[in-house]
């Protein structure tokens, strides 16, 4: 490699370590312009043009750099990976996923062949080969912690719930480990693993709130006890950004109503919404704690009507936090009934209970979240 190589090399790759992804373009832009007869040179300098333009979100020209560098060696393992990266990054996760199934295939214990693999089919929607590179994965590098959120987020997806809270609660202790031994004062440097500690975290209260709601449904406990991830709220706390792993004071609800037509007709509403898991069980408690005000007759009235209840508990547990499915005129429409009906009764719920703007009777388990699967951040 002749000096002028040399140098456009260590430039490229120093400016692409540092994040300055237009410093690394430019020198890389400007050295493929020169006639380069050096082919690892060129080969180095693409890759890293390649991985500059994906950071700068210039995602074709990424996939052009990673295309011409594939072109010129087909087998090279950095070279796969860098193309499939950058596919996955533009939702080619079906290529994404073949070539990274290719190269776990070729290097069964790699792990991070076996977690890009497993991550491209997670989202590609295909759970169980997802699964099945994602431990893969996990049994050569048992604490990365993305590794970690993506299977427990497959588990999620499939129903199984208590492996998922019990995978969610590992990445967070990686986190919470690893931030430990780089810096003990200053916890969780990495932005990344700050967005992602935040993510599991999120992730850890609606599975919590799904089993809980499966539970309840079903029968098998009379109160639900919803657990505060963010137990100590105060600047101290919040600064050192450490993930809060331990078990905090329950918050307790009180007894869901029993098993009934009208509480399925609730969950099946509730659903068809897409309501997030806490945004149903407000509406089982808000529900619970309306039927506490009335006496034996008002309740045997107030049964002859559920469609028209359960419209006006959706519309009022949406209203409460802002929710884009809580809109009357919609809801009248689902339900076949008149907007007049659902304000009436939607009314009468926030005077028995005397429920105010974002009360917190409701709305603490109603806290709205980006998106129900957090995947790890490419």
């Amino acid at each position: 490699m002749d000096a002028r190589a040399h140098w456009a090399v260590r430039e490229a790759q120093r400016y692409l370590r540092e994040g300055n992804a237009s410093a690394a373009i430019e020198i890389g832009e400007h050295f493929m312009s020169l006639d380069v007869e050096d082919l690892d040179a060129f080969r180095t300098v693409a890759i890293c043009l390649a991985l500059a333009y994906e950071k700068a979100e210039q995602l074709e020209r990424a996939l052009q750099w990673s295309a011409e560098i594939r072109r010129l060696y087909p087998d090279d393992p950095l070279v796969l990976s860098v193309y499939g990266r950058v596919a996955m990054k533009m939702g080619r996760h079906g290529e994404a996923s073949a070539i990274f199934r290719q190269l776990a295939h070729r290097y069964p214990d790699q792990a991070q062949y076996h977690a890009a693999a497993g991550t491209a089919l997670l989202r590609q929607g295909e759970f169980a080969g997802a699964q099945h590179h994602l431990e893969r994965a996990r049994a050569f590098d048992a604490g990365n912690p993305y590794v970690l959120n993506d299977l427990a987020n497959v588990y999620l997806l499939q129903g199984e719930l208590e492996a998922s809270l019990r995978t969610f609660k590992q990445a967070i202790e990686q986190i919470s480990r690893a931030s430990e031994i780089q810096n003990p004062k200053s916890r969780i440097r990495n932005q990344k693993d700050v967005e992602l500690a935040n993510d599991i975290r999120e992730s850890i209260e609606e599975v919590r709130a799904l089993l809980l709601l499966y539970r309840s449904v079903s029968g098998q406990i009379e109160s639900a006890q919803v657990v505060e991830i963010y137990p100590d709220k105060s600047d101290a706390a919040r600064r050192d950004g450490e993930p809060q792993v331990s078990e905090p004071p329950s918050q307790v609800l009180e007894s869901l109503p029993p098993e009934s037509q009208m509480r399925s007709a609730l969950l099946e509403a509730t659903l068809a919404r897409g309501c997030r898991p806490r945004h149903i069980l407000a509406a089982f408690h808000l529900w619970s704690d309306f039927l506490e005000t009335l006496d034996r007759s008002e309740r045997q009235r107030v049964e002859q009507q559920p469609q028209a209840w359960v419209a006006a508990v959706v519309y009022t547990v949406g209203r409460l936090h802002g929710a884009t499915w809580a809109r009357q005129a919609k809801i009248a429409r689902d339900f076949g009934i008149s907007l007049s009906a659902i304000s009436r009764r939607a009314r009468r719920l926030r005077r028995c209970l005397s429920i105010e703007r974002a009360d917190p009777r409701y709305t603490a388990l109603a806290a709205p979240v980006l998106s129900h699967v957090r995947l790890s951040k490419l």
